[in-house]
């Protein structure tokens, strides 16, 4: 399943013009655009569950008004239960960053941007919300897709430039109120797509759970950059040119963007794949998979452990930060391995009649790409 509500042209599929239009460039608005039962599906009691969690990262942001201001705070977890079976009816969100990775079969929302190369994807976060609740307004410098699964949510947006407001949270960096250019209501089903630096501002009308895809965008500097001021420059990819991005594939239009934003002469496409590919597949702290106690995989079905990432360009393989070179003849194999995420017999048969194959294979079982057995 993918956005169904994506602006056609011409009678013709509307991915086209929506990555011409508006990917990178301006926000969109799409009502009905999923279908939210074809979804896995997650409610308020399982996601305080997972805020309890010691390895789930999770935060909670409560407003509040003083002196005719509306001010924010934030709390981070883990929470005890008590803590959140006593929040107040309204006036809250709590938030929980990569679902996917901990509830493997949450990456099916992914499917729903078929368009933007999963080696770009963060996470998909989700939050509940009561009503009132909001995590203020705010810039992010990523690209996200917002899709109301439960409840509604008022959105607005802006496109034009936004002063700080320093003194609305001491831990959130905040915008301050603006005129909106877009202002709607999301329901079940409803998309917001916001570009990179759109101010936007979400607040909660009842209960109600909203979920996240979430771009991965790193600065010039995190891939290798020494030039000053690069360290908040972000990489951005407006050409995007496939309809449809293979999974795990970092293309050579990818390569040549991070090339030509760093600005480094004589620097070779080889050696941006390289740092592309390492930073999009390194783990955050504390959702690296536990690596092996033996050098070999066993020999049955390995899964693609659900912390676990993964991507591959035209001469190197990445699994969990690191890089080994990529034969040729063994590129489908692993492009097959990044849309499946998983490997079975005959697989595993097809990866040993390819010279190399045994050695890539247990290369990523050593860098802890599987499922470890039980």
């Amino acid at each position: 399943m993918s956005l169904s509500r994506l602006p056609p042209a011409d009678g013709h599929n509307g991915v086209r013009p929506f990555l011409d239009t508006h990917w990178q460039q301006q926000p969109l608005w799409l009502p009905r655009a999923v279908d939210c039962e074809a979804l896995p599906q997650i409610d308020a009691d399982e996601l305080a569950w997972l805020a309890t969690l010691d390895d789930v990262e999770s935060r909670l942001v409560t407003t509040s008004e003083r002196n005719g201001r509306r001010r924010y705070a934030l709390e981070t977890g883990p929470f005890d239960s008590e803590r959140l079976e006593t929040l107040p009816p309204r006036d809250w969100t709590l938030l929980i960053q990569d679902v996917d990775k901990h509830l493997p079969e949450f990456r099916h929302y992914f499917d729903l941007v078929p368009f933007v190369p999963d080696w770009r994807i963060d996470d998909l976060m989700i939050s509940v919300a009561a009503p009132g609740g909001s995590v203020g307004p705010h810039v992010d410098n990523y690209d996200v897709f917002l899709l109301q699964t439960e409840g509604s949510r008022r959105w607005q947006w802006t496109v034009r430039p936004v002063a700080a407001d320093p003194s609305a949270s001491d831990a959130l960096r905040l915008v301050e109120a603006f005129d909106a250019d877009g202002d709607v209501v999301a329901h079940p089903g409803d998309v917001l797509y916001l570009n990179p630096g759109a101010a936007h501002f979400g607040v909660a009308e009842n209960l109600c759970v909203t979920a996240s895809i979430g771009m991965r965008a790193p600065t010039l500097a995190e891939l290798g950059s020494r030039t000053p001021g690069h360290a908040e420059v972000f990489y951005t990819d407006p050409a995007r040119g496939p309809e449809t991005a293979p999974p795990g594939y970092i293309d050579r239009s990818a390569v040549r963007r991070a090339v030509e934003l760093l600005g480094v002469t004589g620097l070779s496409e080889h050696a941006a794949e390289s740092a592309l590919g390492r930073f999009a597949t390194a783990n955050k702290p504390g959702l690296e998979p536990e690596p092996p106690d033996v050098d070999a995989p066993p020999d049955q079905v390995l899964n693609v452990h659900g912390m676990a990432r993964l991507a591959y360009g035209e001469q190197w393989l990445f699994a969990n930060g690191a890089e080994r070179d990529l034969p040729r003849t063994l590129r489908a194999c692993v492009a097959e391995l990044c849309t499946r995420r998983a490997i079975d017999d005959e697989d595993r048969a097809r990866w040993r009649q390819i010279p190399g194959g045994d050695s890539v294979l247990g290369w990523l079982w050593r860098h802890a790409a599987f499922d470890l057995p039980d």
